[in-house]
């Protein structure tokens, strides 16, 4: 091949082999979709979607995503892409696909929530309202949360605005005594049980005071 200026002579051109190297680099975004903390012996299908530069909406690329655990002792990636829970603990579940950057989540699979604790006292004092609970013996909660709504209505465990206290669980009496509630006014309570995985149980019967 003449790359001299001065030597310009007819002919042609030939090549063994050519060959074309490019990243993917239209896909700035890649969402691992699908999975929240499991139970052991839960499986859930995943989603992996790809936002293109330019698009409005993603994209569903899971047919050609690669998905992967690091640790396939707690969960599974089966073949049909979804993901099952075998064992209490934590597993980071990846998604690749292309060129993109990987996606990720961490997933924490843990046993059946706890049981829901037991009301054994509620009463009014002068300094607040005195309530107790107890858990069920065979419990792992590692912590318990109160509930509270002013007036006769449920608790909604879904809203934290109605949380009023979380208590660790230390070996000694379940109790507390609630000193912002106002003379006079009713308050509905509920309480449950959450275990060091961050599952919690239903709700404890209301009890109204």
């Amino acid at each position: 091949m003449e790359t001299s200026d001065r030597n310009k002579n007819g002919g042609a051109l030939y090549f063994d082999e050519l060959r074309v190297f490019y990243g993917d680099t239209d896909v700035y975004e890649l969402i691992l979709n699908g999975l929240t903390p499991m139970q052991v012996g839960e499986t859930k299908r995943v989603n992996v979607l790809a936002t293109y530069s330019g698009s409005k909406e993603p994209i569903d690329v899971t047919s050609d995503a690669q998905l992967a655990s690091s640790d396939p002792a707690v969960a599974q990636v089966n073949l049909d892409g979804s993901v099952t829970a075998l064992k209490e603990g934590t597993a980071h579940i990846t998604a690749r696909y292309r060129q993109a950057s990987t996606a990720e989540y961490e997933l924490a699979v843990g046993v059946e929530a706890p049981a829901a604790p037991r009301w054994t006292a509620a009463h009014v004092m002068d300094k607040g309202i005195h309530l107790a609970w107890q858990d069920n013996k065979d419990s792992d909660a590692g912590y318990y949360v109160l509930y509270r709504t002013v007036g006769s209505s449920t608790p909604n465990v879904n809203d934290p605005s109605q949380i009023v206290l979380t208590l660790c669980k230390s070996g000694g009496p379940l109790l507390f005594t609630d000193t912002s509630a106002v003379t006079g006014e009713t308050y509905t309570y509920a309480v449950t049980a959450v275990d060091r995985l961050h599952n919690e149980s239903v709700p404890s019967d209301p009890i109204i005071i």
